[in-house]
C-alpha cells in the first residue's frame, strides 16, 4: 500500500470533478457497445494501476476507450495498445464526444450507437454547460493515481477478509472502486473506495452490512483504531482519505480496519 503525503482536499476534489466527467465517455462506449450485462456492469470501468488509466469493458474483445491520468487524456486502445490519444484539456465535451465516434468508426463500429448516458445523474459541472476541461495539477493527478491503486489493493483485502472473490469496479455514477459480497438473496456485504460527499469531505474507504428481513444494530460494535462507525442515514462504516495522510503503516492501518469491520458484519449477519 503507497504512503500518501498531504493534499488539499478543495483543490483535490475539483480535480477528482473533472476526472469523473472524462470518466463518462468509456463509459458510455461500454454502455453502448460492450456486451450487455443486466446489473449494468458493461458501463463500468477498470483502474489499471500499471497503465494508470481508466479502461471500459472491451469491445469485440478487442477495443477499449481509457482515460490516461497520467496525460490527462482520452485514449483508444486496440489489444491493449493505444492506437489514438486525445488530450482532455481545453476541449469541450461536443469535441471530445465528436472524437470518441471518429475513432469507433474507424474501427468498424457504429458510431451512431454513442450518446451520452441518461439513465444516471452526475452532479452539476461547468463542462455540461460547454465549459472546456481543465487538466489537474501533476501533484493532483498523482494523488488520484496513488489513491485509486491503493483503492484496488483495498478491495483485494476485503475479498480476503470476506472470504469470497467480487470483481472490482469502477462504477461511473457515484465513482467509487466497488465491490459486492451476496449471500443467498437476503444477505450481502459491500465495500468501496468513494468521492467526497455528504459523510466525508475527502474520499473515503466504505463498506456495509444488508440484510433483506433484519436491521443491523451497532450500538456495541468493537472500537475503532482509525475510522468510524455509521448508525445515523446509513449503517457500515468508513476510513476517510483525511486519517490516511502521512500514517507510518498505512496497510496495517486499512488492515485492521478491514478486519475488524467485515468480521463485525459476517458475525451480524451470521456468517462465521
Amino acid at each position: 500500500m503507497e504512503n500518501l503525503n498531504q493534499i488539499n482536499i478543495a483543490e483535490y476534489n475539483r480535480g477528482e470533478a473533472f476526472i469523473h466527467r472524462l470518466a463518462q465517455f468509456p463509459a458510455m462506449v461500454g454502455k453502448n457497445l460492450a456486451h450487455q450485462t443486466p446489473d449494468d456492469s458493461h458501463a463500468t470501468l477498470n483502474w489499471n494501476s500499471s497503465k494508470q488509466r481508466l479502461e471500459s469493458q472491451l469491445i469485440d474483445d478487442e477495443f477499449q476507450l481509457c482515460v490516461s491520468l497520467s496525460n490527462f487524456s482520452l485514449c483508444w486502445s486496440k489489444n491493449g495498445k493505444v492506437i489514438s490519444e486525445q488530450p482532455a484539456n481545453g476541449k469541450n465535451k461536443d469535441h471530445l464526444l465528436g472524437w470518441v465516434k471518429e475513432q469507433v468508426s474507424i474501427a468498424g463500429l457504429d458510431a451512431a450507437k454513442i450518446h451520452y448516458i441518461d439513465h444516471y445523474e452526475v452532479p452539476e459541472h461547468a463542462v455540461d454547460t460547454g465549459r472546456t476541461f481543465v487538466k489537474p495539477s501533476d501533484e493532483i493527478l498523482n494523488a488520484w493515481i496513488a489513491h485509486r491503486t491503493n483503492a484496488n489493493e483495498m478491495m483485494a483485502l476485503i475479498n480476503h477478509a470476506v472470504g469470497m472473490d467480487s470483481d472490482i469496479r469502477v462504477w461511473p455514477h457515484h465513482f467509487d472502486t466497488g465491490t459486492y459480497y451476496a449471500f443467498g438473496n437476503k444477505k450481502a456485504i459491500g465495500a468501496g473506495w468513494a468521492i467526497g460527499d455528504s459523510m466525508s469531505e475527502s474520499p473515503y474507504l466504505y463498506i456495509y452490512p444488508w440484510h433483506a428481513d433484519e436491521s443491523i444494530d451497532l450500538s456495541h460494535a468493537p472500537s475503532l483504531d482509525a475510522g468510524k462507525w455509521m448508525t445515523d442515514r446509513w449503517i457500515g462504516a468508513i476510513l476517510p482519505l483525511s486519517e490516511m495522510i502521512e500514517v507510518a503503516d498505512l496497510g496495517a492501518l486499512i488492515s485492521d480496519f478491514v478486519k475488524t469491520v467485515v468480521g463485525e458484519f459476517k458475525t451480524k449477519l451470521d456468517l462465521n
